[in-house]
């Protein structure tokens, strides 16, 4: 996603990149694999579930291949109400105290 216009234009502001940063700094490492790097930020509660965009409750700092799969899992449910998380790709879901997912179940980010 290195094209800017690909990012929706509410998340290429001033606020928004300063609450990122500050993120990504209060956990240098990803929370959901704890081996990389975090370079991205996730919200826990989605958007369209009424979580809040510049609620530092409702962030956390990912690395890409997790951001990557959290993503993938979110959008498989919207698509099959009947996936389960069993079929995600990744070893390393920790229960989030934070939110809950799509359909009431907790997010796993």
């Amino acid at each position: 996603m290195n094209d800017s216009t690909q990012i929706p234009k509410r998340w290429r502001g001033r606020r928004w990149s300063a609450l990122a940063t500050s993120v990504r700094a209060r956990n240098p490492i990803c929370e959901r694999c704890k081996e990389r790097f975090s370079e991205e930020v996730h919200h826990t509660m989605p958007l369209h579930k009424g979580g809040s965009l510049y609620d530092p409750r409702n962030l956390v700092a990912l690395c890409k291949e997790c951001h990557h799969d959290v993503t993938k899992r979110i959008i498989s449910q919207i698509i099959d109400p009947h996936y389960s998380s069993n079929n995600a790709t990744s070893t390393a879901e920790p229960p989030s105290p934070r939110g809950t997912a799509l359909r009431g179940q907790p997010c796993k980010y």
